[in-house]
């Protein structure tokens, strides 16, 4: 099954479609160093959509919407359901 979001990114308010997520940020200033692999988590969180091509931005999490929802047998959008032979 394959469920594609739409939603504008916070940088330039571009429209892009993809995977949704939601992901916790972190705080880099919490004197730990990236090298051991991990910072303290701020508490904070970013909504992500991922595109096909696997480059991930974050969005405003007030412009997500789901778009599209498609299986072998069915396609369903917004405006339209699809039987899939």
């Amino acid at each position: 099954m394959k469920v594609i979001f739409k939603g504008k990114r916070i940088d330039n308010g571009q429209e892009v479609y993809g995977y949704y997520f939601v992901s916790p940020l972190t705080d880099e200033n919490s004197g730990t160093s990236s090298d051991k692999g991990w910072f303290f988590l701020s508490g904070e969180k970013r909504h992500c959509i991922s595109t096909e091509n696997g480059v991930v931005y974050v969005v405003d999490e007030n412009s997500v919407d789901l778009v599209e929802i498609m299986s072998k047998k069915v396609t369903i959008s917004k405006n339209n359901v699809v039987i899939n032979n």
